[in-house]
Order: structure tokens, then sequence, then C-alpha cells
């Protein structure tokens, strides 16, 4: 992933994607520098807003990917 930013476009390598009191946190590090990546249930509708009205197709896809994530990552979880 390549992330623009004032300084440039810097390389973002995620390293660890983690689940935690009803948030996402995507950990990795930009160019040189850690970064996170901090999605709340409350920023779902904002992306749906983005994604809704130019491609319904898009969203049905990433909605299916997100239930499957979802199912994999409780179904990890709740085997240890």
């Amino acid at each position: 992933m390549i992330v623009s930013s004032p300084i440039g476009d810097l390389p973002f390598t995620p390293d660890r994607f983690r689940y935690r009191g009803g948030a996402v946190t995507l950990e990795g590090s930009m160019g040189a520098w850690p970064a996170q990546v901090h999605v709340q249930v409350s920023d779902v509708p904002a992306f749906a807003r983005l994604l809704v009205p130019r491609n319904p197709a898009a969203v049905a896809i990433g909605l299916g990917i997100a239930g499957a994530s979802l199912f994999l990552f409780w179904r990890q979880v709740r085997q240890r």
C-alpha cells in the first residue's frame, strides 16, 4: 500500500491486525515510522456512504468478505 502525505508517497507495510473493544486496528510501518490505523464501528456508515452511490456490488462483496473474515476470526479465537 502507498500512503500519500505532504512529505511524499510512503509505503505502508501491515504487520498485525487486531480487534479490541469494538475497533479494528491495523498496525504496521509507514516508511521508517511505526503507524496504526484504527477503525471503529462508528466509522462504518462513513465508508458505506463513500461506496454505496458509486458501486453497490463492491459494497456487497466487501460486506461478504468482512463477514467471512469476522467468522474465521471468531472461530480461531473460540478454538484457543
